[in-house]
């Protein structure tokens, strides 16, 4: 059964991006970065700061309508780029609104 345009993912972006460091509950460090692409179950950001693998985030990306769209996930991957690290993030299932929101910001 071919996918909807509403659930084309992963898709391109460029989505400032806050996260918070979380240990158990508690937030360790906090920042800001960029999402650089989105798919369901993944992202990938652009930040300053070094991430260990494992590390716990929860994320809120700000859309182009100006919603946030909250998720959580732990880091399967850091790599070093020009000035920036290149961080896969893992997500946890998202809420129901997260998805409708990245999906409609998918769509454009």
């Amino acid at each position: 059964m071919p996918r909807s345009k509403a659930r084309a993912m992963p898709f391109k972006s460029k989505l400032l991006t806050s996260f918070r460091c979380l240990q158990g509950d508690t937030v360790t460090s906090a920042g800001f970065g960029r999402t650089l692409q989105v798919g369901e179950d993944q992202v990938v950001l652009e930040s300053p700061d070094a991430f260990p693998v494992g590390q716990r985030l929860a994320l809120e990306f700000l859309l182009d309508d100006n919603q946030l769209a909250d998720a959580r996930g732990h880091v399967t991957h850091i790599k070093k780029g020009v000035g920036l690290y290149r961080v896969n993030v893992e997500l946890e299932k998202l809420p129901v609104k997260t998805r409708r929101l990245l999906a409609r910001q998918a769509a454009g």
